[in-house]
């Protein structure tokens, strides 16, 4: 496979993988071992989440959050690292969320039903990018999968992979315990203009930043991760600063030394 694979992809790829991997059938399914259709539901994703973005709040505003989306290192990481399920989970979500903005009602709960089975944490933002309970109903797909699909052993037959697989709050612990201790940027500067988000608090944004970030304690990527809730901060990065400056909240996100790698 002419990819870059991360240990995540190899087990993407094993037809028996491990937990909570096995929870994620939708896309190893219809993609097998083909790299060009792992590059086409990333690219698809991707495009969906920027689409969808802009469909939430629409109008320029909606152009501006779209921008700042796109400029995010998680979204050029997903975009080079296409053998993971982020991309295309994400963009349903986003997807599901804005049909549901906008009153369809039915293809918004299939389309979430869709993104569960790619990512089981996926319902829980598009009920944040949403701001409505209902679309946590899809969280029943990943309940039926557990009764259904029994995990296999990890395909990476080595201790320090197996270790944080088995203990993945430890291993948590482990890489991210000194983001808090140093004050480390990291969990930060990657938002480059898009933490003008701040300016705008709302109880949605807390709780789609906290859905985000969250997952670092089960987990030892950081960024890729807590930039789930790109949508909904793109948005309220928008909304805290006057359309004058949109431009340059895009620009300052394009191009922020300290975007890192997006890991």
């Amino acid at each position: 496979m002419s990819v870059t694979l991360t240990p995540d992809s190899y087990r993407y790829l094993n037809p028996d993988p491990p937990s909570p991997f096995h929870l994620r059938p939708l896309l190893p399914w219809l993609c097998g071992t083909v790299a060009w259709r792992w590059k086409a539901a990333t690219y698809i994703g991707i495009a969906a989440t920027i689409i969808a973005t802009w469909a939430l709040i629409g109008g320029w505003q909606g152009v501006a959050a779209a921008l700042i989306l796109a400029a995010l290192p998680s979204v050029r990481f997903n975009a080079t690292h296409p053998v993971l399920v982020d991309a295309a989970a994400l963009g349903l979500a986003t997807t599901s969320a804005a049909l549901w903005v906008h009153g369809y009602t039915l293809p918004a709960l299939i389309v979430v039903a869709l993104a569960a089975a790619t990512k089981e944490t996926s319902p829980i933002f598009a009920a944040c990018f949403a701001w409505t309970p209902w679309l946590l109903a899809a969280l029943i797909a990943p309940a039926i999968l557990a009764s259904l699909r029994t995990p296999g052993p990890d395909p990476l037959n080595d201790k320090h992979h197996t270790w944080i697989l088995a203990h993945p709050i430890q291993a948590s612990r482990k890489y991210h315990h000194r983001y808090l201790v140093d004050l480390n940027p990291t969990l930060l500067t990657p938002w480059g203009g898009a933490i003008a988000a701040l300016g705008a608090p709302s109880l949605q944004l807390l709780a789609t930043l906290a859905a985000g970030y969250t997952q670092l304690v089960v987990a030892t990527d950081t960024v890729r991760l807590y930039q789930w809730a790109a949508p909904t901060v793109c948005i309220a990065a928008t909304t805290a600063v006057p359309m004058v400056w949109w431009p340059l909240l895009v620009a300052v996100t394009a191009f922020n030394p300290l975007r890192g790698d997006g890991v």
